[in-house]
Formats: structure tokens, sequence, C-alpha cells
């Protein structure tokens, strides 16, 4: 696979590239989000699984239930959608990014916050070795680890949490700050042991 195609499809680079359309908006004000919205029609109808997620197991993946979800593109559409919400002001960004919150995100994450799966399958049923239909993740990318990417997660955990309070400003979207700075908090914690 030539590099540039491997951009075009690298389902983190897909996800982030999102908010690009609001960015040219509010930068150079000009009408971006006629094409966001085509952009977010085509990913959903093509590569969209039930939870509002976008299937990438490294690359775009189709919508079939047993291929893959990356968690830092979700985390990466979520923050996209956050951008396109507050430079555009349609509801509609805000209703998707609270469906990806509520049902991708925290499905992820171990109980108590200290893991992670790299990939997720909509269908998922348990996390075991099998083979599965991935581009080039591991059979384990599946299970709840550990994961030597926890500076990125607290991070990302971080942005969430401000992100969704914002979008919000409910106790509902307060609620989901406070569950993202927990789960940025136990990573950190975790990172020093």
């Amino acid at each position: 696979m030539d590099l540039m195609q491997f951009h075009q499809t690298h389902i983190v680079n897909v996800t982030m590239a999102l908010k690009y359309p609001a960015l040219v908006t509010y930068f150079q004000d000009q009408g971006g989000e006629e094409i966001l919205e085509k952009a977010i029609q085509d990913l959903t109808r093509f590569h969209g699984v039930v939870t509002g997620a976008v299937n990438g197991d490294e690359h775009l993946a189709g919508n079939d239930p047993a291929r893959g979800a990356e968690l830092c593109s979700i985390a990466e559409y979520m923050f996209s959608l956050e951008m396109s919400l507050e430079i555009f002001g349609d509801p509609k960004y805000g209703d998707l990014l609270e469906r990806l919150a509520y049902n991708a995100y925290p499905a992820m994450f171990s109980e108590d916050y200290t893991g992670h799966q790299y990939l997720q399958q909509a269908n998922q049923i348990r996390a075991t070795n099998e083979e599965r239909p991935w581009f080039n993740n591991e059979k384990d990318s599946i299970h709840t680890a550990w994961s030597p990417t926890s500076d990125a997660v607290r991070r990302i955990c971080i942005r969430l949490g401000r992100s969704l309070c914002k979008v919000s400003g409910t106790k509902k979207g307060i609620r989901l700050f406070l569950w993202c700075l927990h789960l940025a908090g136990c990573v950190q914690a975790r990172a020093r042991k």
C-alpha cells in the first residue's frame, strides 16, 4: 500500500479530518457544512455501525459488525463533532457526539477504567484470540489491556470530558465530564506504577 493511500483510508486520519470543513469555515469564512454532512453521510452509510462509530481496524473497514472500530478513531470523531457543533451550531453534531459518548466510547474501557480495547466489534460477544477479518491488527487487539499509549488516552479523556461538558452544559454533560476526568486520573495513576 503506498503511503498516500494509507493516509487516505487510515481511520484515525479520516475521523480527524472531519473537523477540516468546520475549521475552513471558521478561518476562511467558506461554507464547509455541506462537505461535512456529505462526509458523515457517506461514512455512516458505508462504514457506520449501530453505536455511531465508523468501522476501521486501522483502515476504513465497511459496515460489517464483525469488523472493528478503533478507540482513537472514536475519540477523534467525537472531537471533530465538538468542533463542528461549536462552529456550525447545528445540534445534530451534538446528538451524534452524545451517541458515541454513551455507546461506543465507554464500552471500550474496563470496568475500573485502567484498561481499554484497541478495537471493538459492534456485535462483540466475547474477547478471544479467534481469527477476525481485520486489516492488519493482531488477534488480541480486542482484549482489554493496559496500553503503552496511556498518555495519549489520558489526554483524549481530558479533552473529551471538556468537550462533552461544553457541548451539553447540563447535569448529564457535567457527569460525563467528571467521568472522563476520573478516567484520565485512573490512567495517570496507573502510568506512575
